[in-house]
């Protein structure tokens, strides 16, 4: 069987202890080598909010990783992750064979360092501007005008 690369994103229960999880992993990472297969990259996403409740819960554990492995191995994976009761979805999709995982992995880890840095910096900018508009008083908005007399020295 020819190994190819393979990307699975899976989304967990929030609740689930972590014991479970470390677990799930583990089992992951069994069934991959077993079928002759290594993980290149597992990345763990954290939780966030999902776009629609799933078992009536509104945010999602979610994990992302990439592996060499046989069809064999990626149906016995599927398997698993559909009869784990945790385990509200997974996707998986074959990488471009033209594609090194790794090179990807780090392109997009770059591109998302900057796009971090870059919304880092406009919140910033945003903060300094609106601390300037709150410092900027106009005195013509706040003093009386000549000869205007205020609601009390009227008799």
């Amino acid at each position: 069987m020819q190994t190819r690369n393979y990307e699975t994103v899976f989304i967990t229960n929030p609740m689930a202890p972590e014991a479970k999880v470390s677990e799930l992993k583990a089992r992951v990472n069994q069934i991959i080598e077993a079928s002759k297969g290594r993980v290149i990259n597992w990345d763990d996403w954290g939780k966030r909010k999902m776009a629609y409740p799933i078992r009536k819960e509104h945010k999602g554990h979610y994990f992302c990783f990439t592996y060499s492995a046989d069809n064999k191995g990626v149906a016995e994976l599927e398997r698993n992750l559909r009869i784990n009761e945790d385990v509200f979805r997974f996707l998986t999709v074959k990488l471009d064979e033209k594609v090194d995982p790794l090179q990807a992995i780090q392109a997009f880890k770059t591109r998302l360092e900057a796009h971090a840095k870059r919304e880092k910096e406009r919140a910033e900018r945003d903060a300094e501007r609106a601390a300037q508009r709150a410092q900027v008083r106009r005195p013509e908005e706040y003093a009386p005008a000549p000869g205007d007399q205020g609601p009390e020295d009227e008799e």
